[in-house]
C-alpha cells in the first residue's frame, strides 16, 4: 500500500511541476519527486541497495543546493523568480549544473552508474527513467534562455564517456546506466534547438526503448553478460532483449535509427555539421558494448531456445505474449515515421 502512496505523490509532483511556472515552486516539485523516490528505490533491504540508496539522497540533496543557488543569484540579480526571463552565464551555470547532476550526467554522473548497479532491475528503472523526467523538463523549457555552450559541453562530454567507459562493462546494469548516459548526452546536444514537445516525443520514445530491457532484466535478474545465458530457454524473452539491444543501438529499422536521424536532422538544419559528424563517431564506439551483448546472445543461446509458445497458458505466458506485441513498436513507429516524414513532423509538433 505505502508503495502505491508513494507512486501517487510521484505522478503529483510531475504533474504540478508541468503547471508551474515558478522556481521556488518547481523546486518544491524536484525536491518532493526525489524523496518519493528514496523508498521506492529502498524496497529490498540489501547492503547494496542501501548503499545506493544513500548514494542517490546525497547526490541529489547536492544537485538541489547547488539548483537553490542559481535560482537565489537570479533573484539577486535580476529579481525575477519566474522561470521565463533573463539569465546571465553565472545563473545559468548553477542552474543547468544543479540539473544535471539531478539528471546523472556530467560532470557528476559517475553516482548514477553506482547508484543503477546497486539497485533491482524495477527499482533501476525509476532512477534511469522517472526521476529524469521533471529535471530535463525544466532543462528543455528554460534552453532558449540559458547558454547554450554549456548544454553543448555537457552534452558531448557525456556521450565520451558514456561511449567509452561501456566498452570495458560486462555489468548489465552498469551498460544499460552508461546508455542512458549517452542518450541523454545526445538529448542535451540538441536542446536549444527542439521545441517542447519534440524534445518531449524523443523522451517518450527513448523510454520505450529502454522499458522491455528493464522487464526483461526483473524477470531474470541477470546482471552479467554470461549470466543472461538464463534467457536460453525462453524465446519470446530472447526475442524482446534482442529488439530493445540493436534498437538501442541505432540500427535501422527499429525505433532507435528513428531516435538517432530525428535529432541528427535537426542538428544539420541548424547547419551545426561539426556535432552530427562527431555523434556519428560516438554512435559507432558505442554500437560495440550493443553488438557484445546482442551477438554474444545469439551465438550461445540460438541451438537451445524453446519454441514461443508452450502448453500452459499461465500469467507468465501472457506477460510474454504482452511484451512480445509491445516490443513491435520498434517497427510499427518506424514504420509511421517514414511515411510521415521528419519535416512534417517538425510542422506536426509546432502547429500542436
Amino acid at each position: 500500500m505505502s508503495f502505491f502512496f508513494y507512486i501517487f505523490f510521484l505522478i503529483i509532483s510531475i504533474l504540478g511541476s508541468f503547471f508551474s511556472s515558478n522556481w521556488v515552486l518547481l523546486w518544491l516539485w524536484i525536491e518532493l519527486n526525489s524523496l518519493c523516490l528514496v523508498p521506492i528505490i529502498s524496497n529490498t533491504i540489501t547492503l547494496r541497495s542501501i548503499e545506493s540508496t544513500i548514494k542517490y539522497y546525497v547526490f541529489q540533496a547536492l544537485g538541489s543546493v547547488i539548483l537553490l543557488f542559481g535560482i537565489l543569484f537570479r533573484y539577486f540579480f535580476f529579481g525575477e523568480l519566474m522561470i521565463f526571463g533573463n539569465y546571465n552565464i553565472f545563473v545559468s551555470f548553477f542552474i543547468i549544473l544543479g540539473l544535471s547532476i539531478k539528471v546523472g550526467i556530467f560532470p557528476l554522473h559517475f553516482w548514477f552508474v553506482d547508484v543503477v548497479s546497486g539497485l533491482k532491475f524495477y527499482e533501476g528503472a525509476f532512477v534511469v527513467l522517472i526521476s529524469k523526467v521533471i529535471p530535463l523538463y525544466l532543462l528543455s523549457v528554460v534552453s532558449s534562455s540559458l547558454n547554450c555552450n554549456i548544454y553543448w559541453i555537457i552534452g558531448v562530454i557525456s556521450v565520451i564517456l558514456g561511449s567509452f567507459f561501456g566498452l570495458s562493462q560486462i555489468q548489465l546494469r552498469k551498460v544499460i546506466s552508461l546508455s542512458s548516459i549517452v542518450h541523454l548526452g545526445w538529448l542535451v546536444i540538441l536542446l536549444p534547438y527542439l521545441s517542447l514537445w519534440i524534445f518531449g516525443f524523443l523522451f517518450i520514445v527513448y523510454v520505450l526503448m529502454s522499458l522491455p530491457l528493464f522487464v526483461v532484466g526483473s524477470f531474470y535478474s541477470s546482471e552479467h553478460y554470461f549470466k543472461v545465458k538464463s534467457l536460453w530457454s525462453n524465446f519470446s524473452f530472447i526475442f524482446i532483449f534482442c529488439i530493445s539491444i540493436i534498437s538501442l543501438a541505432g540500427f535501422p529499422p527499429f525505433l532507435g535509427f528513428f531516435y538517432k536521424w530525428l535529432m541528427l536532422y535537426f542538428l544539420v538544419i541548424n547547419d551545426i555539421y561539426f556535432t552530427v559528424f562527431f555523434l556519428i563517431i560516438m554512435s559507432l564506439v558505442s554500437l560495440y558494448f550493443y553488438l557484445n551483448l546482442f551477438f554474444s546472445l545469439i551465438s550461445l543461446s540460438w541451438p537451445n531456445l524453446k519454441f514461443l509458445l508452450s502448453s500452459t497458458y499461465n500469467f507468465l505466458f501472457i506477460g510474454k505474449i504482452f511484451l512480445l506485441i509491445f516490443s513491435f513498436y520498434n517497427l510499427f513507429l518506424f514504420f509511421i515515421y517514414i511515411y510521415v516524414g521528419p519535416i512534417n513532423l517538425e510542422t506536426f509538433f509546432v502547429s500542436v
